[in-house]
């Protein structure tokens, strides 16, 4: 089971080495794209190298959803032909940087408006509002993917880059975006079948791990709290205990307290963190699915959890190997 996610992880290193050597030699980018979230970025590039570039403005490795961006952050985002954000109402920087991209006329994505407009729907946290944190979710991905899409395109050609290459570039990134929803597919079915059945889990917080859950089909016994930054209540783990959890998934992200962790240990419940940001940090955050089915499998179980059935394996890592596939030869394409 290891090695299988051991083997995934390699082949997205070396799908991330043939994106940078893709474009080196080639015609350099067309359409430069700054974009908060970073792991949005990475599948960006993915869609669109050489054609487009996507990067972040922000430093690396930094909580950013209260981060205020400084002056140098602002100017290297304006660099960009367009600003892409997920949530300027949760995301500090996203709202500084669509103000910045708003004063000086340049263009804008604010992603989780337009996937509304378009008929996503939020999941909601606990106390009946909206789950802002949409990256996770497959779906809003993939339609930020096309949204973003057709953003380039009308830039391009704003630019007078010839008709011919806007074409091909449409073309090539399509295909790359098939390849890109065959491999969430992939991980997400991993996930499912790692996790299936599985009883007494619990989540720490209504955040991007609240959609992860969903995708891979797990439904919580209860969330602990509605922000990982959230102060715990006398009582409230405690309560977990009663309620027949026996274990409550993280993210690495939320960097919960060694107290909490400390306590859920004490009272019999063991604390399990999906580590998102090494998925996030090597370009591949669609791992996450995968990653969280087999901690669940292997973390909250009551017994050693069985191996997953054959058939769904078979299908999920079949689909895997074939998007990779694809995926490569579209990079190798674009060498020509």
């Amino acid at each position: 089971m290891k090695s299988s996610l051991a083997l995934a992880v390699l082949l997205i290193v070396a799908l991330q080495g043939l994106v940078a050597g893709a474009h080196h030699g080639h015609h350099e980018h067309r359409v430069l794209i700054a974009v908060v979230p970073a792991h949005w970025a990475a599948v960006i590039n993915m869609a669109g190298h050489p054609f487009v570039r996507a990067f972040s403005p922000l430093p690396p490795h930094i909580p950013h959803h209260d981060y205020e961006p400084s002056p140098e952050d602002i100017r290297r985002a304006l660099q960009a032909d367009i600003i892409v954000v997920e949530n300027p109402d949760h995301v500090a920087a996203a709202d500084d940087l669509i103000k910045a991209a708003q004063e000086a006329g340049k263009r804008y994505i604010s992603v989780e408006d337009e996937v509304v407009r378009m008929g996503w729907r939020h999941l909601f946290k606990p106390s009946g509002v909206d789950n802002p944190h949409i990256s996770h979710d497959v779906s809003a991905t993939l339609m930020m993917l096309g949204i973003v899409r057709d953003e380039v395109a009308r830039v391009a050609r704003e630019k007078g880059i010839p008709e011919a290459e806007v074409r091909e570039f449409l073309v090539r990134y399509n295909g790359a975006m098939s390849a890109l929803k065959a491999v969430y597919y992939a991980s997400v079915e991993y996930g499912i079948q790692r996790a299936k059945g599985m009883k007494g889990v619990a989540l720490f917080s209504a955040g991007d791990s609240q959609y992860m859950m969903k995708w891979i089909l797990v439904d919580p016994v209860t969330i602990v709290v509605e922000e990982s930054e959230a102060e715990l209540r006398p009582g409230d783990l405690a309560k977990l205990k009663e309620a027949g959890v026996r274990c409550v998934v993280m993210l690495d992200e939320e960097k919960v307290s060694e107290r909490v962790l400390s306590e859920l240990r004490n009272l019999g419940i063991k604390p399990v963190v999906v580590r998102s940001l090494q998925a996030q940090q090597v370009g591949a955050p669609f791992l996450n699915y995968a990653l969280m089915g087999e901690l669940i499998a292997s973390e909250c179980a009551e017994e050693p959890a069985p191996a997953p059935e054959v058939g769904g394996l078979t299908i999920a890592l079949g689909a895997y190997a074939a998007a990779v596939t694809l995926a490569l030869a579209f990079l190798l394409l674009r060498r020509r």
